[in-house]
Parts: C-alpha cells; sequence; structure tokens
C-alpha cells in the first residue's frame, strides 16, 4: 500500500494512550461522585426528536417504576 493511500492517524485519535502530566477529569476527587449520563433517558431523548409529535406518548419515568 502506498505512502498516498494509508489514512490519515492522528495523535489523539486514542486519548488513553496520550502520555500527559495533567490529571484526567476522572482523577479529581471533586469527580467521583458524579453519575454517568442515564442511556435509556438519552436514548428517548433521541427517539423524541425523530417523532416530534408523538413524544408525549410514552415516558422514560413511567418505564423506570413499573
Amino acid at each position: 500500500m502506498k505512502k498516498q493511500n494509508q489514512p490519515f492517524k492522528r495523535r489523539f485519535d486514542n486519548p488513553d494512550a496520550v502520555d500527559t502530566d495533567k490529571d484526567s477529569i476522572f482523577d479529581q476527587e471533586g469527580m467521583e461522585t458524579v453519575d454517568p449520563i442515564p442511556v435509556e433517558e438519552l436514548n428517548q431523548e433521541v427517539k423524541d426528536e425523530k417523532r416530534k409529535r408523538h413524544s408525549k406518548n410514552d415516558s422514560v419515568s413511567e418505564k423506570k417504576y413499573d
């Protein structure tokens, strides 16, 4: 494969492998108890954006407490 046909690989494509002196955001003491994004709610929001007229027909909270 010629050098021209090879895909360009950026240095920061894999940020975990980059050597740095800075602390990760997850290493900070204040960020230890931060909750991740609730995936179910995020998926519901994406579906709501696709079908705006029917967005109120179902709810994540109804499914959560059933």
